[in-house]
């Protein structure tokens, strides 16, 4: 109330809340003067009146019309003169979504592009042989540079090899491996997991898949055991010359893939599960340039071995049918049939064959001329004064057989024989040792 009583006063003395400028511009002289001088000595009153009222009211000092288009007009003009932000003149900053910010701070070369590999000359083939020196990350990273680099980076000669033992990928990147025109690939204990996305029934959404370069691929252990991801990769293969699957889930759908390479060389299905007849005669039959098989601890009943035998290809050098414990189930017979069907083995496993006795032993080391290894271990029914005639082998391996004087002995009679120094198989197996990496003598890791 005291506020507005000295307002009311104010006025009635004659006194203005604001200078009154107009009167500068009469022409009498003095009386110009003397209004500037009331005008100039009017400031505290008006400054005292205008702090009186902000505390009723809140003054806002940009409310006028005049103001926002002076605020307006200076920041285009700043925009102008400032090189760093450069935008569009239709575009108005203040309904501005945030996006359209990032393109008002972005850097702009005004001056034009030069592809220096066209201006130089440089050819392809120097990029190509720089590459060769990169491990698979530093190539995917050179890759993601340009086009040009990702053109040169896919050349089939950069993706020879790789070892992803015991990696985490999905199978979508296996097959994005197999299209680079990979050839050799290691997955030994690798995770594999499968794609969430639902299946494309349309062929134009789903077109069937390239044929793969792949020669040698290790897949022992690998996760999950759903044989449908082993099936869909070697579905692609048909150049495969060696190929390991062991600890896995198999079906026929695997052993049909696999009977499509007709190069395949070494096959390790080493304690298999799901191996049914009808797949191994389908292997058998189409892979007829077999050299090592092995099929130990796959459950193999009698009806597995008789096919076995009677389909394994005739140039078979190495072969592994050890782990059948089933009495009558590998027998003298199935060998006598074994030696006229392969006359060419070199190395044999047959141990934990309960019904093998000092026949098929005699047999083996009459007919096959080439035999240089035998492992007998753990068949029981041979008669141990009959491994005395194993005089031209290399390695006899008779585990269990007989005792350790026993083994003693007969490494004084059998002098040029090695006697129980090898506990391990190493027929089709892709690596040998802890620390290798290699499968089937070829390399899989890079330089660093």
């Amino acid at each position: 109330m005291k506020q507005v009583e000295k307002r009311k006063a104010c006025k009635q003395h004659g006194g203005s809340t604001e200078p009154d400028l107009s009167i500068s511009i009469k022409n009498d002289g003095d009386r110009s003067l003397e209004e500037s001088q009331q005008s100039t000595s009017s400031p505290d009153a008006n400054s005292l009146e205008e702090d009186d009222m902000s505390d009723l009211i809140p003054i806002d000092h940009h409310t006028s019309d005049s103001s926002i288009e002076v605020n307006d007009a200076n920041e285009s003009s700043h925009l102008e003169t400032d090189p760093r932000l450069r935008v569009p003149p239709n575009v108005d900053l203040f309904y501005r979504t945030p996006n359209a910010l990032r393109y008002s701070l972005r850097r702009e070369s005004t001056e034009d592009t030069i592809d220096y590999f066209k201006k130089f000359a440089i050819p392809t083939e120097v990029i190509l042989t720089i590459f060769n020196y990169l491990n698979k990350k530093d190539l995917m990273m050179a890759i993601l540079t340009c086009r040009h680099f990702r053109d040169v980076g896919y050349n089939p000669s950069l993706w020879e090899y790789m070892d992803l033992g015991e990696r985490c990928i999905t199978e979508t990147e296996v097959h994005s491996l197999m299209n680079r025109g990979i050839r050799i690939l290691r997955l030994t204990h690798a995770k594999i997991n499968r794609d969430m996305r639902p299946p494309l029934e349309a062929p134009l959404l789903h077109p069937s898949p390239l044929p793969s370069k792949l020669t040698h691929l290790d897949l022992s252990g690998t996760a999950p055991e759903d044989p449908s991801v082993v099936a869909a990769l070697l579905q692609r293969c048909f150049k495969l010359e060696a190929v390991s699957l062991e600890q896995r889930v198999i079906d026929d759908r695997v052993c049909s893939a696999l009977s499509c390479n007709v190069d395949l060389q070494y096959l390790n299905l080493t304690m298999c599960q799901g191996l049914s007849p009808d797949g191994i005669r389908a292997i058998l039959q189409g892979c007829r340039r077999l050299l090592e098989v092995n099929m130990a601890w796959t459950n193999l009943d009698v009806e597995h071995v008789e096919v076995a035998i009677r389909f394994m290809p005739r140039g078979v050098r190495r072969l592994n049918l050890s782990g059948i414990r089933e009495k009558n189930c590998l027998n003298d017979e199935d060998i006598m049939q074994l030696i006229m069907r392969c006359p060419r083995i070199v190395e044999v496993d047959l141990s934990d064959a309960p019904s093998i006795t000092e026949r098929s032993l005699k047999a083996m080391l009459h007919n096959l001329r080439y035999l240089r290894d035998l492992s007998v271990s753990r068949c029981y029914g041979i008669e141990p004064t009959a491994l005395l005639l194993a005089r031209g082998l290399r390695t006899l391996n008779v585990y269990g057989n007989i005792t350790l004087e026993g083994v003693n002995m007969l490494r004084e009679h059998l002098s040029e024989v090695s006697v129980n120094k090898s506990p391990f198989s190493t027929i089709a197996v892709p690596t040998h040792g802890e620390h290798v990496t290699s499968i089937w003598g070829h390399r899989t890791r890079d330089l660093y």
